[in-house]
Parts: structure tokens; sequence; C-alpha cells
């Protein structure tokens, strides 16, 4: 996936979803999310 659809996809779901999937770890959740 491109940098853009990642940041796009983490303002859109909150991180929420990664929290649930975990496809992207710990390190990308910790950068990306703001919960």
């Amino acid at each position: 996936a491109t940098p853009g659809a990642v940041v796009v996809a983490i303002i859109c779901d909150r991180g929420d979803r990664y929290l649930s999937t975990g496809v992207f770890g710990e390190e990308h959740f910790s950068q990306g999310a703001g919960i």
C-alpha cells in the first residue's frame, strides 16, 4: 500500500481497524493512531 493511502486509512478508521486486525503492528500503530 502507498504511504498516502495508509495515512488516509488511519485518519478514517482512527486506528480502530488496525487495533483489531494488527496488520501494521505496534510500531505503525504508535505513530499513526491518536487513541
